[in-house]
């Protein structure tokens, strides 16, 4: 119940060691983690705790511009999945993690955008609800300075 989850508080120093466990290997908060996923270091400025649990809780609901997901085939048989960037020559794909992959386009056999998220559905699973409300009290209190 989201609504109900909204309404609680939770220890943001506490948030933040979630953070660091479960969503640093994608996003970066106050200077802590990797620049894959849309940055957080502002984000309890730009949504509400309701709309961070549903970013968090369905991820699929709606996924940021330019974070669209792809998986690009190579014509070597090789496959990447993750966001892409592309110039004349070629595409840049940044992985998860932070790792990016420069292919030339004529190495391309195809590329098809994916229908889902990045952001694995059902992350929050893997801690308890009380880390959840920990980790959405450490991101409302991320604020533009």
């Amino acid at each position: 119940d989201i609504a109900a989850l909204a309404r609680r508080s939770g220890d943001p120093a506490a948030g933040k060691v979630i953070f660091q466990k479960f969503c640093f290997a994608c996003h970066k908060a106050g200077g802590v983690g990797i620049d894959f996923g849309p940055g957080l270091s502002e984000i309890g400025s730009k949504l509400p705790k309701s709309e961070l649990y549903v970013a968090i809780v369905k991820p699929n609901a709606g996924v940021s511009f330019d974070y669209e997901g792809w998986t690009v085939h190579t014509k070597q048989g090789g496959v990447f999945a993750g966001t892409v960037s592309e110039n004349d020559d070629g595409l840049t794909i940044r992985m998860i993690g932070g790792i990016s992959q420069e292919l030339k386009k004529s190495d391309v056999a195809k590329r098809e955008k994916m229908k889902a998220s990045l952001m694995p559905e059902g992350l929050h699973l893997a801690m308890s609800e009380k880390n959840l409300v920990d980790l959405v009290e450490f991101l409302v209190n991320l604020k533009k300075k």
